[in-house]
């Protein structure tokens, strides 16, 4: 542990693919006893969000072919030595370093730019492919009658398709299988991207499709002006709430917590039905229209008297 620790010091925690891969390095070694060595020291990067090193470490599988040898590799590059003692990097080896970085960081953003831009043309074309039709997902949700963009192609089974928008543009859609299947586009932008339901009065987040098309229901029953940002993610609900300050999340009540962490981490007012394991539609669905937009209402004005 300690070899480690000495190594790590070496490693510039700022560029984000060397950042993956110690965490990959150290979980190979150490396994989930690795979490907060590997945390502490990505607290020395400027971008550090606690929230995201949590996430990024549960994706890490320690199997993944990165080992203990790399981040040992990466840290001799930057001076380190595995005798004891500990020769720091020349103003070159450091200029060199740096060099590398910017020119690994500039191809990862011309690889991003040309996904998003692949992924943007392919949602343009499939919504063009889209006729307006019912769906199992919206009939499960509540909507029997609920009319939705649907793609039918060939033998596959009907796909009711989401578009999202960055600053106005479509830049991918979220994809919803009959059986509720939610899947993105490869490459596609997703942090900072919305959908959006209504203009005007309050401007509410929300997770899912679904939960915003109850949420607009229950608005509408207690006369409340709104415009209604669907997310998609919990982190992206967070990422959208610390952009729109004055917004109002209407968080998931998930299991894992995940809703009501990013809604804490927004600094937004929020609020989430208090039944673990419920989103808004499953309020909507199980209580009714009335009793659950009441339940909305005497929310909502509990947050604006704390305002």
């Amino acid at each position: 542990m300690q070899r480690i620790e000495s190594a790590l010091r070496f490693v510039d925690s700022d560029d984000r693919d060397t950042w993956l891969r110690m965490g990959m390095a150290i979980k190979s070694e150490l396994g989930e006893a690795g979490f907060d060595l590997w945390d502490t020291w990505s607290q020395s990067s400027s971008s550090y969000r606690r929230d995201s090193s949590r996430a990024v470490w549960r994706s890490i599988h320690p199997a993944g072919g990165i080992t203990i040898a790399s981040l040992f590799h990466e840290a001799k590059a930057a001076g380190w030595r595995d005798d004891g003692t500990y020769q720091k990097p020349t103003a070159q080896e450091l200029a060199a370093r740096k060099h590398r970085q910017e020119l690994a960081t500039q191809k990862r953003t011309a690889q991003e730019i040309r996904e998003h831009a692949a992924a943007a043309k392919i949602a343009i074309g499939r919504l063009a492919r889209c006729e307006l039709d019912y769906h199992q997902y919206l009939a499960i949700k509540g909507w029997p009658k609920g009319i939705g963009n649907i793609l039918k192609e060939d033998e596959a089974e009907p796909l009711l398709v989401i578009p999202m928008y960055y600053q106005d543009k479509i830049c991918g859609c979220e994809t919803i299988s009959p059986s509720g299947e939610k899947l993105f586009l490869y490459g596609q932008r997703v942090l900072g991207s919305t959908f959006t339901i209504g203009t005007g009065g309050d401007t509410f987040l929300c997770e899912g499709y679904a939960t915003g098309l109850s949420l607009k229901e229950l608005l509408d029953a207690i006369a409340v002006k709104h415009t209604i940002k669907i997310c998609f993610t919990a982190h992206n609900t967070c990422v959208i709430g610390q952009t729109i300050p004055h917004a109002i999340i209407i968080a998931d009540n998930d299991e894992k917590k995940a809703g009501e962490k990013a809604a804490v981490n927004s600094g937004c007012r929020w609020w989430m039905p208090p039944t673990v394991g419920w989103d808004v539609n499953d309020l909507h669905r199980k209580e009714g229209k009335f009793r659950a937009s009441q339940i909305l209402k005497k929310a909502l004005q509990s947050l604006r008297r704390k305002a």
